[in-house]
């Protein structure tokens, strides 16, 4: 992992999803911040979704900030590129940049990993 020279202190971090009537995926979520907040207790994980539950991307960015952040950065939660990591995510990122005056920047989203394809590949062998 990259070792950055800025105080990490500062950093907020909102993992952003669809968002989903389930309670399921969201759970999910949250897991992958809780875990994410264990390696870097530093930094002020949160999530967020795009529709259907709360907190949204702007009440999470709003929450970094009031919780002292000086910087947030965005990761898109999804795998499959499409409308929302190339339209609707960036929106709002400017959006949120521009209300809370302060550098809220987007990570691209996990797309292709070849460490995924070991996820899968554990999965299907599982059962086999």
């Amino acid at each position: 992992m990259k070792e950055n020279k800025k105080s990490e202190e500062s950093v907020g971090v909102v993992l952003v999803d669809h968002g989903s009537r389930e309670s399921a995926p969201g759970k999910v979520l949250e897991a992958v911040a809780s875990a994410l907040s264990s390696l870097r207790p530093n930094w002020q994980v949160l999530t967020a979704h795009l529709e259907l539950q709360s907190p949204d991307l702007l009440e999470a960015v709003g929450s970094c900030k009031s919780k002292g952040a000086e910087r947030v950065l965005v990761m898109p939660y999804f795998i499959a590129l499409g409308r929302h990591t190339s339209k609707d995510i960036p929106s709002l990122v400017l959006e949120a940049t521009e209300k809370f005056d302060i550098p809220v920047f987007l990570v691209e989203p996990l797309g292709f990993d070849a460490r995924l394809v070991e996820v899968v590949l554990d999965r299907l062998e599982e059962l086999i």
